[in-house]
């Protein structure tokens, strides 16, 4: 299990289990399966998601929209997402700053699904 942490920043970029756990990619589908049912995703939405983690959401929703923005805080992560969606021209994967985390300038929108999923 994971060592105890100061912050979340923290807690996401440390080497453990989160990096290979097939929970992602569980977590993805139920969350699109749930949510296909209030957001009808469009071929003209662009999508901004906050804490793309591993990259399994950007897979399920890049076949089915105009572009997604992907990005998250833990270095590991952005590299991962940013391998698995490798072969999707409209998905942009980012690494915000664990400074300011907060500041999303770099993500250009304007977009029209924004998603934050267990992000905290």
């Amino acid at each position: 299990m994971s060592k105890k942490c100061e912050n979340w920043v923290v807690y996401w970029s440390q080497d453990d289990f989160w990096k290979d756990s097939q929970l992602w990619k569980i977590n993805s589908k139920l969350f699109y399966q749930c949510a296909s049912h209030f957001i009808e995703f469009k071929k003209s939405d662009c999508v901004l998601d906050i804490g793309c983690g591993a990259g399994y959401t950007e897979t399920l929703l890049a076949p089915l929209v105009k572009s997604v923005c992907a990005v998250d805080v833990a270095r590991q992560f952005v590299d991962i997402c940013a391998k698995r969606c490798s072969d999707y021209g409209n998905v942009k994967v980012g690494q915000l700053s664990e400074d300011d985390y907060t500041n999303l300038e770099d993500c250009q929108g304007p977009f029209s699904v924004i998603l934050c999923v267990s992000v905290v």
